[in-house]
């Protein structure tokens, strides 16, 4: 039979897996949320058999409490499961979001990276212009919600 996508805890150990095999903009910034990681409000690892194939972790944004700053990270090898990775994680977040307190989730994305937009709108969010900036090294990102 085939491997089911299951939800697992957050662990320092399987974010640092995740982000090793990821292509990830900001491997270098995610040192702080490891370390924070068990503590979020909402956060999972989504694992195949042993192997995670990525994670959602919310925490506070220090400038705005009702909302929540979400990382969705997946790596190579999610790809393969996207539908079934989608579905059991829009499910996780659908079910958490509420108990959170939060009023919304946000989310950014490189704009030279279309392929992550298309994983964050496949989990709900939807494009918020409002939240689009450049970074302190020119790097565009994109804004995107996630809200009930």
């Amino acid at each position: 039979g085939r491997i089911m996508i299951t939800l697992g805890p957050v662990t320092q150990r399987r974010v640092k897996n995740v982000i090793r095999n990821a292509n990830c903009e900001l491997a270098s910034t995610l040192k702080d949320l490891v370390d924070g990681a068990m503590e979020a409000p909402l956060g999972v690892t989504l694992m195949h058999g042993e192997e995670p194939l990525g994670f959602i972790i919310t925490e506070p944004c220090p400038q705005v409490p009702q909302m929540g700053h979400t990382w969705a990270v997946f790596t190579h090898r999610a790809k393969g499961h996207g539908l079934r990775l989608v579905r059991t994680a829009r499910k996780y977040i659908r079910d958490t979001f509420p108990g959170t307190g939060y009023e919304l989730l946000y989310t950014c994305c490189s704009g030279a990276n279309p392929e992550h937009h298309k994983w964050v709108e496949a989990l709900g969010f939807e494009r918020a212009p409002a939240g689009d900036h450049e970074d302190p090294d020119g790097m565009t990102w994109k804004g995107y919600i996630y809200h009930e």
